[in-house]
């Protein structure tokens, strides 16, 4: 199961972890959280589209990361890469940091758990302005649940 955690330090430092239970890669984009996360979240909607693969990036000092997403039938491959020198032309001159393999749904979640805890200080309305449109309900359900659970507790 892929889990995304994202721990928000201050207004600028947002660290970023991705982990299968076994394999776990850690980074710390210096974007605020909206700018990475929208695109994080969008693949995720066009993924569980009619598209097969997408791609997002999320920028660093030194460097750059590349999210990569390949759907084959109802598996998702994610890798995640890091390029020192921000030029992506050359994918061979990427560090692999992390690989795995999920389904569609699995990976919505994961994004949806991220998010509702980065989101859960507010309220619902201004989150569902943020949230991309076409995300599947049960998902967005499910992530409003979340932001609940999270204040409640």
């Amino acid at each position: 199961m892929l889990e995304i955690k994202a721990n928000l330090h201050s207004s600028h430092v947002l660290e970023i972890a991705f982990s299968d239970g076994s394999n776990e890669a850690i980074i710390y984009p210096s974007h605020i959280p909206d700018d990475s996360l929208k695109l994080l979240a969008e693949a995720a909607v066009r993924v569980l589209g009619p598209a097969h693969s997408t791609e997002f990036v999320m920028y660093d000092e030194p460097g750059e990361y590349l999210g990569l997403l390949e759907a084959t039938g109802d598996q998702l491959e994610f890798k995640l890469l890091h390029f020192r020198d921000s030029v992506r032309a050359d994918r061979a001159q990427a560090q692999p940091l992390f690989s795995t393999c999920t389904t569609a749904i699995g990976f919505a979640r994961a994004v949806s758990r991220m998010l509702a805890t980065l989101q859960a200080g507010t309220d619902e309305e201004r989150f569902a302005e943020v949230w991309p449109p076409g995300f599947p309900q049960a998902t967005f359900d499910l992530l409003r649940n979340s932001i609940r659970r999270f204040r409640d507790a």
